[in-house]
Parts: C-alpha cells; sequence; structure tokens
C-alpha cells in the first residue's frame, strides 16, 4: 500500500468543513480559473483535496523526511461544561518522538490513532495522531521533536459562553427553534455518522471562517475566495440564515463535538 504522506487528514478536512460532505459540496476557488474541489464523505484519513487551493494544505513535497506537525493552526475552545478536543498528527517521526506544549498545566495531549487509515485509494495515513485539549482561553505553542528536529504548532483557545452549546445545538438540528425558519442544518448534512462536522473536520478553520462560511458560503483562502455550493442543488450556495446567537451557536457546538474518525 502507498502511504500518504502530504499532509494531516485534519489538516485536509478544511475542504469538508467548508461544505456539506453528505451533499457531495463543491468548492470553488475563482482565484485557481475555477477549479473545482469536491469533498465526499468520509472518515478521518481519506479526502479529496487541491493543496494549491486550501491554504492550510502543506507543501506538494511534506512527507519526504521533513518532521510536520499538521495543520500548523489548530482551533478548539471551551466553555466549562462540554469537552472539547480536536486532533493533530505528527509526520515522519521516529520513535523518539515527543510532543509537547508550551504550557501543560493547561493543555493535554493525549495520543490516538484513526479508525481506518487506508483509504479507498488505497494510500494509507501514516500520522500519528493526538487529541488536544485545554483548560483555559488563550494561544498556545504544540512542539514536536523527532531526530533532533523540531517544528511547531499554534493552538488557539476560545472561550465561549456557557448558553452558546445549547443554542448551536437546537439550530443544527431543528430549523422550528429558529428565527429565521430556514432549513435545519442535518437537512444535509449526516447525522453524527460521518467526518464532515467534528472537531476533525474543524480543526485548521477559525471561528470567524466557520461564521462566514455558515452565514454567507464563501471561505477566505490564500489563493482567493472560496465559493462552496450545493452539488445536489446547482448555483445554491452554502448559505443560512441565521441570527448572531445562532451562528455563535453553531460554532461552539460543531467545536465540542467528539472528533470522528478516531479509535
Amino acid at each position: 500500500m502507498k502511504k500518504r504522506s502530504l499532509g494531516v487528514a485534519v489538516a485536509g478536512a478544511s475542504l469538508l468543513a467548508a461544505g456539506i460532505a453528505a451533499c457531495s459540496t463543491q468548492v470553488t476557488n475563482p482565484g485557481a480559473a475555477g477549479v473545482p474541489a469536491v469533498g465526499r464523505e468520509a472518515d478521518a484519513g481519506t479526502f479529496l483535496r487541491d493543496g494549491s487551493v486550501y491554504d492550510s494544505a502543506p507543501p506538494p513535497a511534506s512527507g519526504l523526511g521533513i518532521l510536520l506537525l499538521r495543520p500548523d493552526k489548530l482551533y478548539t475552545g471551551r466553555d466549562g461544561t462540554h469537552a472539547f478536543s480536536v486532533p493533530v498528527a505528527v509526520y515522519d517521526a521516529d520513535a523518539d518522538l515527543t510532543v509537547t506544549a508550551d504550557d501543560p498545566s493547561v493543555v493535554t495531549l493525549t495520543k490516538t490513532a484513526l479508525k481506518n487509515p487506508v483509504g479507498v485509494d488505497g494510500v494509507v495515513d501514516s500520522g500519528i495522531y493526538f487529541l488536544v485539549s485545554a483548560k483555559k482561553a488563550g494561544t498556545y505553542t504544540l512542539t514536536a521533536t523527532s531526530r533532533g528536529v523540531r517544528t511547531t504548532a499554534s493552538l488557539t483557545v476560545s472561550d465561549y459562553d456557557s448558553d452558546s452549546y445549547a443554542a448551536g445545538e437546537a439550530r443544527y438540528a431543528n430549523n422550528k427553534t429558529s428565527k429565521t425558519k430556514d432549513r435545519a442544518c442535518t437537512t444535509c448534512h449526516v447525522q453524527g455518522a460521518g467526518i464532515d462536522h467534528s472537531p476533525a473536520a474543524l480543526a485548521s478553520v477559525s471561528d470567524q471562517d466557520v461564521g462566514v462560511i455558515i452565514a454567507s458560503g464563501v471561505k477566505a483562502g490564500a489563493a482567493g475566495p472560496q465559493v462552496i455550493t450545493i452539488a445536489s442543488e446547482p448555483g445554491t450556495l452554502h448559505k443560512w440564515n441565521v441570527t448572531d446567537s445562532e451562528k455563535d451557536g453553531l460554532v461552539t457546538y460543531l467545536r465540542a463535538l467528539a472528533p470522528r474518525g478516531f479509535q
């Protein structure tokens, strides 16, 4: 089997976070000559992506003996009630690998593994995975060391209101609770079975970008804006009518879900 060393699944999962994987969402980047990248429902570790489109993508030459932490920018949160964790992976490390946080009294790293590291294309995701959680909001640095080489990733932890989760959960599952009366998120997204909405898919996407994706169907990127449409509804943007409190609630709710696709 071939090994996938071009970047961690959670870094590539911004493709899924940017759209509705269960509906074969199409993401088009006008800045890349309109070349579409199509997301599909998958377990962690199995993604289709165009590395030239997504700003969280590793360089094409990565995985050739280069120690990597992916994503190199991680986002999670806390609300004092729910458990928040986000996955990160290390590539091209030897048995002497250590992964630490600059404040171990706040940040916890727990080793985990993919349930299914082999993609449908037969490529194996060779990442060494950890679930990261934090007790306090702030910005922290994760450091991976192997063979005397170091690489780092940033971890941004947001403080969420304790009532925000409930508002997001209600809006996600039931449009009747929404003042806007727009469709529930579960109209298109898988209901607990796939990776399309979980911290694994949102690991490399900031809170602001998640909110913009929800409300506008557009995600900013280094290569230009990514326009997200629903493949089953040609020309229809992934654009939902939500109040500000519902949008903030959805971000909190999605961050607090258990990362899917891991043992």
